[in-house]
């Protein structure tokens, strides 16, 4: 974490550079543009300065691998509506943890498909994020009772969908 970077840049945008920086996307609010590191150059389309009315809206993690630690680099990003962190080698139960703390207001959509040190435990208090439409669970190794966590996800939160989870084999037929 750096503090001069916040200072400089505002929460926002020093989130934005800290992710883009290390090979992220992320995409601002109004805008339907990614932004991204060229990996030939390694440069990106990021303001240099504080701009005003400039939030990260969605970040995508797939090639970058973020470490428990970075995500107080996130702790900025005060509109942040979707999280895909795909095949995240050191994604946790503690992260999940500490996404739902700094973004429940705002959260809809996670996928945390393939991030093998993620379990049931870390992926249960996603129920925190009152505004979750989507949450992407596929090939979960370590997830006991994947159908029942979705149950009671579900419950907890009634407009998501979870994708990953067969559990309608588990539901109860409507009495009609």
């Amino acid at each position: 974490f750096c503090q001069n970077r916040l200072s400089f840049l505002g929460g926002e945008l020093a989130a934005a550079t800290f992710v883009v920086h290390r090979g992220a996307a992320v995409r601002f609010h109004g805008k339907d543009r990614w932004i991204s590191r060229d990996p030939e150059t390694e440069e990106y389309d990021l303001p240099r300065v504080f701009t005003p009315n400039l939030d990260v809206e969605a970040i995508d993690m797939r090639d970058f691998h973020i470490i428990p630690k970075g995500f107080e680099n996130l702790r900025g990003c005060g509109s942040l509506r979707s999280l895909a962190m795909k095949n995240q080698p050191f994604v946790d139960d503690w992260c999940l943890d500490t996404i739902s703390a700094l973004f429940h207001p705002t959260l809809e959509y996670i996928d945390v498909t393939g991030c093998p040190k993620v379990t049931e435990r870390g992926l249960s208090v996603l129920h925190r994020c009152k505004n979750l439409r989507v949450i992407y669970m596929n090939n979960m190794s370590n997830v006991k009772d994947a159908e029942l966590l979705a149950m009671h996800l579900e419950d907890a939160l009634p407009c998501v969908q979870i994708d990953g989870v067969d559990y309608w084999k588990y539901r109860q037929p409507e009495s009609g």
